[in-house]
């Protein structure tokens, strides 16, 4: 009866030193890791010296969101400042703009053998 051999050894791609613990994946990690710690780090930085502008930028990009939103549902972002018939026709025209694309979509997908 013939032996068979099996290797112990793990079978991943490591950094060249040949070592379990310099593997791919914790060097990746701990990359990540220092990446954003030196983000965090810079963010309270920034923070601790301009505040003003950190939560400027923060309401800037707090508004742009909103008002891309706003757009997206055919909504203006100061709805008071136009009349119910300019109103209805955003929201028309958005809900129109949602149709085609829903449209496309179903055209462009596969089709589903029976």
């Amino acid at each position: 009866m013939a032996f068979k051999t099996v290797s112990t050894t793990t079978a991943t791609r490591t950094s060249g030193a040949k070592l379990d613990l310099l593997n791919e994946n914790l060097v990746t990690t701990a990359g990540v890791a220092v990446g954003g710690v030196t983000a965090a780090v810079a963010v309270g930085v920034a923070t601790a010296t301009a505040p003003a502008v950190v939560v400027n930028g923060a309401l800037l990009s707090g508004l742009l969101v909103y008002s891309g939103h706003k757009h997206h549902e055919g909504e203006y972002l100061l709805p008071f400042l136009h009349t119910e018939d300019e109103r209805t026709s955003l929201k028309a025209k958005a809900d129109a703009r949602k149709s085609a694309r829903a449209a496309k979509a179903l055209e462009d997908a596969p089709a589903v053998p029976a």
